[in-house]
């Protein structure tokens, strides 16, 4: 072959190889991600505190190191996170496990992507001078009242927790305000509350309290998961990248806080305004062991298991908030696979 066919061939390899990577790359333009690119807004389902943690962490920083630009929406008692992802209003939506159930059953197309919360943090504080450690204390004590938040996932733990103690059919409930002065008011009250924050808060008010924690044997061991992250089926579906990524944003977010509690603390101390430092420590503390441990057995953020939801959804049928089991995969996404 000549001098000038041998050149030809390689050049005709060349543009050939060439032509290749731009196919290739064009196909894969659809998944790929670059740093900060892909708008994406997250609802809140109550105000900012130390409770999301992880997403404020995750927002400062390791979301956008995946491509994400996350906008963060506050939420409210008059904002339904679910009907927002639904609506499109939000991509991305932060509810108690019991919500997201409750909404499968009920139709919607949406699928959780992630446990923000492995232990559902609803339990009861009452005040120390009443010697109350568990609701079998309760039997009998007329001078007590044992507290419900109507329409949340505390009155479905309370019946279960009730069930499991063998004492359904000794104490009654009654409805109850959701602000903590409710609870400062009324001395004789056992009050239903979120363990990994509304504790602290009382004690910053010089009020000593027992909490009761529904997990607890002596409670019934009521476990379930607690928030979670959901999103539009159809979203996940045709954005699994973005899912991947606002996973694993989070995931980090809530390591940081696992593991240089000081740093993070630092981080996010200006989106926090309501708390001191010291509260605002304790909470972060309390939130992120929330996170990262299943009752017991420290996992990463994040982490979902297929029996884990199973436990969920049979509790909630116990406690009478939805009919009937179904599997865990109709509602969860567990990655691209």
């Amino acid at each position: 072959m000549s001098y000038r066919g041998r050149v030809g061939t390689v050049m005709f390899f060349l543009a050939a190889f060439t032509l290749l990577m731009l196919i290739v790359g064009c196909g894969n333009s659809s998944k790929a991600i670059s740093p900060g690119n892909h708008k994406v807004v997250l609802q809140l389902n109550w105000v900012p505190d130390p409770t999301f943690t992880g997403e404020y962490l995750a927002k400062r920083s390791y979301w956008r190191d995946r491509g994400l630009d996350v906008e963060i929406l506050s939420g409210s008692s008059q904002i339904d996170p679910i009907a927002a992802v639904v609506s499109k209003k939000a991509d991305f939506a932060v509810v108690g496990a019991d919500k997201a159930v409750i909404a499968h059953t009920n139709g919607a197309d949406i699928r959780v992507v992630a446990v923000d919360f492995q232990r559902n943090p609803v339990g009861w504080i009452v005040r120390t001078k009443h010697n109350i450690h568990c609701f079998r204390d309760m039997v009998g004590r007329r001078d007590l009242t044992l507290g419900d938040k109507v329409g949340t996932e505390t009155t479905a733990i309370l019946k279960v927790c009730l069930k499991r103690s063998g004492i359904a059919n000794k104490l009654t409930s009654t409805g109850v305000g959701f602000d903590l002065p409710f609870f400062m008011d009324r001395p004789d009250l056992v009050y239903p509350v979120y363990l990994n924050e509304e504790p602290i808060r009382v004690a910053k008010q010089h009020i000593q309290v027992t909490e009761i924690d529904p997990a607890d044997q002596k409670n019934g061991r009521v476990r379930m998961y607690g928030n979670v992250i959901v999103a539009r089926t159809t979203f996940v579906n045709e954005n699994p990248k973005v899912a991947e990524a606002m996973v694993s944003g989070l995931r980090a977010g809530w390591e940081r806080a696992r593991d240089d509690e000081q740093g993070a603390l630092a981080m996010i101390k200006d989106e926090m305004k309501d708390y001191d430092r010291e509260s605002l420590e304790d909470v972060m503390k309390r939130s992120t062991d929330f996170a990262t441990d299943y009752y017991g057995t420290k996992v990463e953020p994040c982490h979902m298991e297929v029996e884990a939801w199973k436990n969920t959804i049979r509790t909630l049928v116990e406690g009478g908030v939805i009919k009937k089991e179904f599997e865990p995969q109709e509602l969860v996404w567990f990655g691209e696979n």
